[in-house]
């Protein structure tokens, strides 16, 4: 917990008495540590973590070094073995290029020299111990010991063993690496492809060496060795995952598209699609006139496509027959003109057919998709206009990996640009943790889908756009933020279709069938064709600021036209988020699963453009936004709103959402949120002054760079006050920007009140338009007729409050289960029973076999754990904390704070799953599956219930939780 990040260290120059700066990056960023990597000098790194009689180092800091294991990237050695893997994405240590003070010396030169000294242990004796030496460093000793340590030689010999049938045998595997290819992918990191067959062909280099898996290991484990490499994780294979939508994104009403009557078709936006190619002659793309050129140059007098970047090896510069990229892109902005002059309504128009087509081709045949670096991708129509870019492709991967990395980066460094990502078609039988990168991005919009409507109906089991399709892949991403963060239509969706040997092909006489393809269209399925319902959205959503229909809803030249910042255009599409009926549980089939906001299937729910903004005549409520505010850390800015109905409906609440562009992660991170805000709304006239905390959560939340809350319409009502508070909880940078945007029926308050404390647990946030348990048309929202004026923030004031009757706080009780237990886990289930009082449960103490800090989460839901052992989504997290264990029978008691109150109504049956992080250090005792209490007293009982690893993984059954709930009885007045 250092006071400043800008870590100086003495360089090994002492008595110089000069002071070297370390280039550092950030790994964790957490309330109770911040966790920095990158090199050293050799003198600092022995001192800190070898010489334990070193006083001078400040007792909040430590330093490990980082060994060769560390840097392999979970995932890597299956993807060798089992997929046969040979492309890897190379991370350099901050500071080692600066290292080589060289003038001209970039990272490829850097990536050349690792290389090279790959075949130095072919020529050195002791060459084939270069990794198990590193596992047995004296430095290593002292960092590691006893069983963790054994575990290391353990896979230091099992790697030996891979680097004697690799590198250092006669197999021919040192000559496979004359062969590889190294490209640029970012500053920092290279790409090393041990079989490149595009360079290998242009080198003409060819060997009859086979590169075995023992090969391939062995060079990572040579690399892995390297000082300048930090991390290496495999290139994973990528893969490519109208008119019905465009009403359902507009209005959820049938064939009612507001958005197109107040003349919002995206005009004057660019959307980048980065694709396996496009068919330019198809009728919707197709421009007759003279002058087409597919060589990545710009030419925005183009009907629809200013600018196509061919295949970065072949030149590829079209699409195959019935391709992808085509389908896609038309869905994005295509405009039917069967001449190729003259538009007219075509059956396969776009959700933003008035925009404008920036074209990235990634495949090379019936092969997609590949590129090399982010940075080229990205900035595809850039020079056009673009900010926003498609992307209908990705992995399997769920992590952080390089290329999540790459696009938050981008991002981060360009403000107003946004990547709306496919979720991925891995969700059959619900499976989670299956949204792909780099749709696990924390700064763009990773898309789920939903079914269709209409004549898009693909059969008779399809239940419609309220419902999730069985494909769509769900969340939440490896370090547990919400994904998808939305979902759009993606089954059986009718877009062109492409026939490259075919000029001007379109519409035919009637429309095909779900599944067909005619002509020159066609339908398909896939979070693919979702994706781009929602990039035409965000055109539409740029267009209504841009061309000043902010904030009265029609465009007028006394609005405000600005150009918003990707995170207000994502705070928009994802405020106005609907609520969806449930998950269709087969493809043939029509039952389904219950889903809810927020959850792992359809994060914040279906795009509804008609709940995200004013229109005019359209709907009724207003709009405030406030884009690009700064804040810095411990900071809490302040917002005032007044309900006013008097010209208004709050039939559909307040919906207020908080986004900002998070600096990028780094890769595998285990919590990759880097730069912590918190928002709260207190209703100062409702609830006793208690905080509605986002995301449906009791607490913070500390995951995600996106925060909503929602109040319907019975917790809002004429003449309250709101108080909404932002506060900048932990940053790692100086300061952060935001956006917020909140609708309902709101003005603008005086100076803001900062609120009581709370005197009773948070309130947790009712869902607006609450699903429907069948399918039903949405009905549009209420008609705007008093628009207003741009929002100011005002400064924040002083508390005041009107009295209030006093309670008397009853006695904090206590219940013990026994402090014996021997054996352990990562966590325990039990349920906890009420009797006839209300009881709030108001903190835990624990038993762990350690004496170590460890980081306790805490979670419940409402009735009985049986049956929801595995399910995380049925769970509510409502406090996550450091403790130092107190060892076997001892009560660890969790700090004062340490978990969001429970109420427990009179009998009635609450669970409890309370766990470590990541070890098994939490005592229970061996239950003997009895149905009778353990422990009671006059007020509640406790259950047996089960051992649990942490994440909600195994579970032992019949297992006493050890601890004590502490709890308060009634309130008396």
């Amino acid at each position: 917990n250092s006071p400043s990040y800008n870590v100086e260290l003495l360089s090994e120059e002492e008595e110089q008495d000069e002071e070297e700066e370390v280039e550092l990056s950030v790994l964790y960023n957490g309330a109770e540590k911040t966790c920095f990597y990158g090199r050293t000098p050799a003198l600092f790194t022995h001192d800190v973590v070898v010489d334990e009689s070193d006083t001078t180092t400040p007792d909040w800091f430590s330093a490990v070094p980082i060994n060769p294991s560390m840097k392999l990237r979970q995932g890597l050695v299956d993807s060798v073995v089992f997929e046969g893997t040979s492309s890897f994405e190379v991370q350099i240590c901050p500071g080692s290029i600066a290292s080589e003070n060289r003038a001209g010396f970039d990272i490829v030169d850097l990536g050349w020299n690792l290389v090279d000294s790959l075949k130095k242990p072919v020529l050195n004796e002791d060459g084939s111990r270069r990794l198990r030496q590193h596992y047995k460093s004296n430095v290593h000793t002292a960092v590691v010991g006893g069983d963790a340590f054994a575990r290391h030689r353990t896979r230091a010999v099992l790697w030996e063993e891979a680097y004697q049938e690799g590198l250092n045998s006669e197999s021919g595997c040192a000559e496979l690496i004359e062969q590889v290819s190294i490209v640029e992918e970012s500053p920092d990191t290279i790409v090393i492809d041990l079989v490149d067959e595009a360079i290998m062909a242009k080198r003409r280099v060819h060997s009859e060496t086979p590169l075995t898996t023992a090969c391939v290991l062995s060079i990572v484990s040579a690399l892995a060795a390297e000082t300048d490499v930090c991390s290496i994780e495999p290139v994973y294979e990528m893969s490519l995952f109208n008119d019905v939508a465009q009403w359902i994104v507009q209005s959820g009403v049938e064939e009612e598209r507001p958005w197109f009557d107040a003349g919002l078709t995206g005009e004057g936006q660019v959307v980048a699609v980065s694709d396996s190619g496009l068919d330019t002659n198809n009728c919707y793309f197709w421009d007759a006139s003279a002058g087409e050129k597919r060589d990545g140059s710009i030419d925005m007098t183009r009907r629809k496509v200013v600018q196509y970047i061919p295949h970065w090896v072949a030149g590829d510069n079209t699409d195959i027959e019935n391709g992808h990229g085509t389908h896609v892109a038309a869905t994005v902005a295509g405009r039917r003109a069967v001449n190729g002059y003259a538009e007219s309504n075509g059956m396969a128009d776009g959700i933003a057919p008035g925009a404008k087509i920036a074209f990235f081709d990634m495949g090379n045949g019936s092969r997609c998709c590949t590129f090399r670096r982010a940075t080229t991708l990205l900035k595809t129509g850039k020079d056009a206009g673009a900010k926003v870019q498609n992307i209908s492709w990705g992995t399997k991967s769920n992590a952080y990996d390089a290329k999540v990395r790459d696009f938050d980066r981008y991002m981060y460094d360009h403000d107003d640009f946004l990547t709306v990502v496919a979720a991925g078609n891995y969700g059959q039988s619900h499976g989670l943790n299956t949204v792909g990168s780099p749709a696990t991005s924390k700064n763009g919009i990773a898309v789920g889908a939903s079914q269709s409507a209409g004549g898009d109906i693909y059969n008779v089991h399809q239940l419609g756009p309220d419902y999730l399709a069985a494909f769509s892949s769900r969340g939440p991403s490896k370090d547990g933020r919400i994904k998808p963060d939305v979902v759009a239509p993606g089954l059986s969706i009718l877009s062109a279709r492409s026939l490259p040997n075919t000029i001007g092909e379109c519409d035919p006489e009637t429309r095909p069938t779900p599944g067909q393809a005619v002509q020159g269209v066609s339908s398909k399925a896939g979070t693919s064709m979702a994706a781009p319902v929602v990039s035409g959205s965000v055109a539409l959503v740029r267009q209504y600021f841009e061309d000043g229909y902010y904030p009265t809803g029609h465009k007028s030249y006394s609005n405000d036209a600005f150009s918003p910042s990707a995170a207000l255009v994502k705070a928009i599409i994802l405020n106005g988020a609907q609520n969806m009926a449930g998950a269709q549980e087969q493809w043939y089939g029509n039952g389904f699963i219950a889903v809810s906001p927020y959850d792992n299937h359809v994060g914040f729910g279906r795009v509804n453009l008609l709940h995200s903004l004013p229109l005019k005549d359209k709907n009724d409520f207003r709009a405030k936004v406030y884009d690009r505010q700064s804040i810095s850390n411990t900071q809490e800015d302040a917002y005032h709103f007044n309900i006013d109905t008097s010209q208004c409906s709050v039939d559909n609440g307040v919906s207020i959402t908080l986004v900002w562009t998070d600096p990028p992660a780094e890769t595998g991170c285990a919590k990759c949120l880097i730069n912590d805000l918190d928002l709260t709304v207190t209703n100062l006239k409702n609830n006793n002054n208690a905080p509605v905390f986002p995301n449906g959560r009791f607490g913070k939340d500390d995951r995600n760079n996106v925060e909503r809350i929602r109040l319907d319409g019975n917790d809002v009502q004429h003449g309250d006050n709101l108080y909404v508070s932002i506060k900048a909880s932990n940053l790692s940078t100086a300061s952060q920007k935001y956006s917020l945007v909140i609708t309902g029926c709101v003005e603008e308050g005086d100076a803001p009140v900062t609120p009581a404390p709370v005197t009773k647990a948070p309130i947790t946030p009712a869902p607006v338009n609450p699903a429907p348990v069948n399918p039903s048309p949405v009905t549009n929202a209420p008609i705007t007729k008093s628009p207003t004026k741009s929002p100011t923030k005002s400064p924040t004031k002083s508390p005041t409050m009107e009295p209030t009757m006093k309670l008397e706080t009853p006695l904090t009780q206590t219940i013990t289960t026994t402090y014996e237990g021997g054996s352990g886990e990562a966590g325990n289930m039990f349920d906890l029973h009420t009797k006839s009082s209300k009881v709030t449960i108001t903190n835990f103490q624990i038993h762990t076999s350690s004496t170590q800090t460890e980081i306790v989460e805490i979670y419940t839901r409402k009735g009985t754990h049986v049956g929801y052992e595995r399910r995380p989504t049925a769970w509510t997290l409502i406090g996550e904390v450091s403790v130092t264990g107190r060892g076997y029978g001892n009560p660890t008691i969790l700090p004062a704070g340490a978990i969001t109150p429970v109420v427990i109504e009179p009998n009635q049956i609450q669970t409890f799953y309370i766990t470590l992080q990541n070890n098994k250090h939490m005592v229970y005792t061996i239950g003997t599956g009895t149905t009778d209490p353990i422990v009671s007293d006059a007020n509640v009982e406790i259950m047996e219930g089960v051992g649990k690893g942490y994440l909600f993984r195994g579970t032992v059954l019949q297992r006493r939780w050890n601890g004590a709930v502490e709890y308060k009885a009634d309130e008396v007045l």
